[in-house]
């Protein structure tokens, strides 16, 4: 009995859930029982009107379209209208004022002629001016030009102003402001000095040997000596006035003549009383590239002594050339003055080193130099390679040639 009231038991609790479950399943079948009477099913003749209605709507906007692209395309097409010309006003032609006496006069004068400069030599290399009197006063005031009847070649200028062999040539220094736009000349030139500049340093050439007096012989008879043509003096001057270098002095120039008294300047000018590294207080300062370059050129003419080469001695300031009969200027002296008067009128202050050697070799020659026999050296490299030592010059080896130049 308790088995088959247990079953009951069960039974009805699973009959209650059957309830339940069809409880929920007619609520659910209800919901959608309403929702398809709401919405019910649309036939077949209803959905093709509705298409129908759709094309229709689609081919009135097309053709909308078509019409807007017609009118757009017919105003790019069309032309502009051309508006009327305006009819132009005769212009109406004034008539002219009558003329000025004075402005026909002004402008049918005839002006003067350009007048044409004439120069009195051949070539304008050669014009000089004459400068020895300027004063303050004739940079303001014209100058009376000279009358045709007292011209003077120009010839015979130069050989009155040109110095005689023991005359003292002064050379007025440059202010130090515009030395760079100043040329220097290779020989010494004439012209007084300023008595309100800087103290002038002064060379003097020295007196040439005299020759070993003779006995005088009784002299003869004077005879009658032939009057020989006299030369013209254009002939002369041409004979003796050599064409002169100019070079310009620049910032790089003084430097380079500033270290070459540095270096060099016991070689140049032994014994010299100037104060070329700025230590001392009592020696004055050496002379600038114009005077330096002065008595190089002055230096570079003379010839030494055969008997004795190796005597030098510069031993005063006024005394640009040596003195006496053991005083003469060595070779080395001669041809070292002339190797950096060279390469001071080089282009860029460098050459190379076959023409400098060349240049040395003429040199050497004319002065009576051999090619060996200056202190156990040759004559021609012994001033390059001594200057080469000293750090004065330099030689730059390349692809090319060897460059010789300042060691700037």
């Amino acid at each position: 009995m308790p088995r088959a009231s247990e079953q009951a038991v069960q039974m009805l609790d699973r009959l209650e859930e059957v309830r339940a479950n069809i409880h929920a399943l007619s609520e659910q079948l209800k919901q959608h029982s309403s929702a398809d009477a709401a919405n019910p099913p649309s036939s077949p003749k209803s959905a093709i009107k509705e298409e129908e209605r759709q094309i229709e709507d689609l081919q009135s906007q097309i053709l909308y379209l078509r019409q807007r692209k017609e009118e757009l395309v017919k105003k790019k097409v069309r032309a502009p209208l051309r508006s009327k010309r305006e009819q132009k006003t005769p212009v109406r032609v004034t008539p002219a004022s009558p003329a000025d006496e004075r402005e026909e006069t002004f402008w049918n004068t005839p002006g003067a002629t350009a007048r044409t400069l004439h120069f009195t030599g051949d070539s304008l290399l050669d014009e000089e001016i004459d400068i020895n009197d300027v004063s303050a006063s004739s940079f303001g005031t014209p100058a009376v030009p000279p009358k045709k009847a007292d011209k003077t070649p120009r010839q015979g200028l130069l050989a009155r102003h040109r110095p005689s062999v023991g005359e003292r040539v002064e050379i007025a220094p440059e202010p130090e402001d515009d030395y760079d736009e100043d040329e220097v000349e290779s020989v010494l030139d004439d012209g007084e000095a300023d008595e309100t500049a800087e103290p002038t340093v002064v060379f003097q050439k020295a007196p040439l040997p005299s020759p070993p007096e003779e006995p005088q012989a009784p002299s003869p008879p004077p005879e009658p000596t032939p009057v020989a043509p006299a030369e013209s003096p254009v002939a002369t001057s041409s004979k003796t006035t050599p064409h002169r270098q100019k070079v310009r002095v620049t910032t790089e120039l003084e430097r380079i003549v500033e270290k070459m008294w540095a270096t060099v300047g016991e070689i140049v000018m032994p014994g010299h009383p100037f104060d070329a590294l700025g230590k001392s207080t009592n020696k004055s300062k050496p002379p600038r590239a114009k005077e330096t370059m002065a008595y190089l050129q002055e230096l570079s003419t003379h010839k030494p002594t055969p008997a004795s080469p190796s005597a030098s001695s510069f031993s005063s300031l006024s005394g640009a050339a040596p003195s006496g009969p053991g005083a003469t200027p060595t070779a080395q002296q001669i041809l070292t003055a002339h190797m950096l008067l060279v390469l001071l009128g080089a282009p860029g202050h460098a050459l190379t080193l076959r023409v400098l050697k060349d240049t040395l070799a003429e040199k050497a020659a004319a002065i009576g130099a051999g090619g060996a026999g200056l202190m156990g050296g040759s004559a021609v490299t012994k001033p390059v390679y001594g200057c080469v030592a000293k750090r004065l010059l330099k030689i730059e080896r390349g692809a090319g040639e060897q460059v010789v130049k300042f060691d700037m």
